[in-house]
């Protein structure tokens, strides 16, 4: 997209300038470039057309989040204590991306291997395609885990585990036909590193009185 002051904008004023100055009157040629110069300035000075914002998944209360593909959209789901990012439709599949807050009091690489053996009991046919560690743009320490199971036939399921609050951990949870994984999983990966994680608001519930002494 061009942007203000750059050759692909101020080009086109030129070649108009230019066309108009052909010949070889010299009155008409000063006559001209006096009416083209507001039109290059004009083309100088033109603001950039504004880009769309990259939605953002965000777990308030964890302090997580994360921009999204700026053609993916936020909505709710059933089920979800959070938004879930929407992408597009594959087939009878959509994309999407979903958050979840889990309580450990393991590290990170033992709060992963907790994950992953909850995995095996509970998804049947499940099989470990890979297990290694991710860091963001922002120098946060990640695991990815990447998992087949039969629960959903020829898919992949993709987690992003890292530290939010005290004793907390986020889990950003994808899952993608087989087929896609190549085209989607640099889009979950992409959105990954973008992940944050800030110190939560104050929560909102009142504070305890305390005793006054006595006199």
């Amino acid at each position: 997209m061009p942007v203000a002051g750059s050759p692909a904008r101020i080009a086109p004023g030129l070649e108009a300038c230019a066309a108009l100055t052909c010949g070889d009157d010299a009155n008409a040629k000063m006559k001209t470039c006096r009416l083209c110069l507001p039109l290059v300035a004009a083309l100088l000075l033109a603001p950039n057309p504004a880009r769309a914002a990259a939605p953002v998944l965000a777990a308030p209360d964890l302090g997580f989040s994360a921009e999204l593909p700026v053609n993916w959209t936020l909505t709710d789901m059933p089920g979800s204590e959070y938004r879930v990012g929407s992408g597009p439709t594959e087939g009878d599949f959509r994309v999407n991306l979903q958050i979840s807050g889990v309580t450990s009091g393991e590290d990170l690489r033992g709060f992963t291997g907790d994950f992953e053996r909850a995995l095996q009991t509970k998804e049947p046919g499940y099989r470990l395609v890979s297990l290694e560690g991710f860091k963001t743009d922002a120098g946060l320490d990640l695991m990815r885990l990447v998992v087949e199971s039969q629960m959903r036939a020829h898919h992949l399921q993709f987690f992003y585990l890292g530290p939010a609050t005290k004793d907390r951990y986020f889990v950003l949870k994808a899952s993608v036909p087989v087929s896609q994984v190549e085209k989607y999983g640099p889009v979950f990966d992409g959105v990954a590193k973008s992940i944050k994680v800030d110190a939560p608001p104050p929560s909102e519930e009142a504070p305890e009185a305390v005793a006054k002494p006595e006199d």
